[in-house]
């Protein structure tokens, strides 16, 4: 398991509040299995703010080295909010494109979400 660390400082804009985002990144890769699990702590820069926890998680198989497909899920446990469906990945060259779509949980569970994501990676 390879792990990792974020801490990311983001400026409000429009009036919001700044934020700080720390994450806990775990990843594990065994042959064309890919899996991934990160830790999510954030809270508004602001005295009287508190700590929003969460989670990301993902397993991806590669069928070949153009396609993937697998799983994923988000969540924020405290707001009993979760989001999980199946994601697909296709390489053109130097981009990615990932499709996904997420059914919610729980509280969420009107919140269905169409995800498209397109990535480019220079070697």
């Amino acid at each position: 398991v390879q792990l990792g660390g974020l801490i990311e400082y983001k400026f409000g804009l429009n009036d919001r509040d700044d934020e700080v985002e720390l994450k806990l990144l775990a990843e594990r890769r065994a042959g064309d299995l890919g899996l991934r699990f990160n830790l999510i702590a954030e809270r508004e820069v602001d005295s009287g703010a508190e700590w929003v926890y969460g989670y990301a998680a993902r397993g991806m198989w590669s069928a070949n080295e153009r396609f993937a497909f697998g799983l994923e899920a988000f969540g924020e446990p405290e707001f009993d909010a979760h989001y999980a469906g199946p994601r697909a990945t296709l390489r053109l060259g130097e981009a990615t494109v990932a499709l996904g779509y997420l059914v919610g949980f729980d509280d969420a569970q009107s919140d269905s979400q169409i995800r498209l994501g397109v990535e480019f990676s220079a070697h």
